[in-house]
């Protein structure tokens, strides 16, 4: 695409790669996508207005979440393919495993394999001499603090952004991410509602690298998506407010840049003038009342005005 003119090139990236997410998450979740959609609307906008990948990336993993779940051959194929952003497949990694769909997990290897060697063949060897200077060069900005932390959502990020020297901050971000796999672990042991369990992988997805951005966390409409119908056949009105206010926190580092700028006054936002980055704080707050409202017994006939909403849209509580 970059052979086209740029408008050109963003329109059709962007509605393609927007068809492939909403066709994967109206397979995955039915009824529940445009309230899933709603919770996760900043990101969606930001994703749109700068051009990224998360429609991409959310299109990949949800049609991996749903070719797993249906135990299909083609969610190696899919896995495989998350290639491009690896450290974003980690999490759907360990679902396949814990799945013990075997077959997923080759067949993922030989997807990647078969990309890389296509991509070698297209371009020649010398992309692998560009790829480990890109990836080296990333790195390097990262441990220094160069990236624009506010928009990161990692609690590496968010521990460097409050003031914690580099090496400190990842050592914490190494311990939380053994504590989100070791939860995972428990899940698959426990027998976990199997929506539930998916929604659990897709989480754990997006908390494991440290270098993720606001676009990539549209990934995160999968699992709301997969659990509000059991959301919302326990909480309360307020609390399904709270919900998506928690949401809106966590995914809108990009306005709250925008407003700094208007505030300032200044065309760029330097590193003096960064926000903290909040995204960490929102989201384990919103977990922490997910699962408050998950522990609850369900009602034998959900009532209340969310559940009659629902019911009414054509959606179906779990049993």
């Amino acid at each position: 695409l970059g052979l086209l003119p740029i408008g050109l090139a963003y329109f059709v990236f962007t509605v393609i790669s927007w068809l492939l997410f909403q066709s994967a998450l109206w397979r995955l979740v039915g009824k529940a996508t445009a309230p899933a959609l709603f919770i996760t609307l900043p990101a969606l906008l930001i994703n749109a207005k700068c051009g990224q990948n998360g429609f991409l990336i959310a299109g990949i993993i949800g049609w991996s979440l749903v070719a797993i779940r249906e135990r299909s051959s083609t969610s190696g194929w899919w896995l495989g393919a998350m290639i491009i952003k690896p450290h974003l497949a980690a999490g759907i990694g360990l679902l396949a495993l814990f799945e013990r769909q075997w077959g997923a997990v080759w067949r993922a290897a030989l997807a990647a394999s078969l990309l890389c060697i296509t991509a070698t063949l297209a371009f020649g060897l010398p992309i692998w001499t560009a790829f480990q200077t890109g990836t080296a060069t990333t790195s390097a900005a990262l441990w220094e603090g160069l990236f624009p932390l506010e928009r990161m959502t990692s609690v590496f990020a968010a521990l460097n952004r409050f003031g914690l020297q580099p090496g400190f901050a990842l050592t914490i971000h190494v311990i939380s991410v053994v504590a989100f796999v070791s939860a995972f672990i428990v899940a698959a042991k426990a027998r976990l509602d199997r929506d539930l369990f998916l929604a659990m992988g897709a989480c754990v997805t997006l908390l494991i690298g440290p270098y993720n951005y606001d676009y990539d966390m549209i990934t995160l409409t999968l699992p709301i998506g997969l659990m509000l119908p059991y959301f919302v056949a326990r909480a309360k009105v307020h609390e399904f407010v709270a919900l998506i206010f928690l949401s809106w926190v966590a995914l809108s580092n990009y306005l709250w840049i925008g407003l700094r700028q208007i505030w300032y006054g200044v065309p760029k936002i330097e590193a003096s003038m960064q926000l903290w980055t909040i995204t960490p704080i929102a989201l384990a707050v919103m977990a922490f009342l997910v699962c408050s409202v998950l522990r609850r017994p369900a009602p034998a006939i959900p009532s209340g005005a969310l559940a009659r909403a629902y019911l009414r849209s054509g959606g179906k509580f779990p049993a």
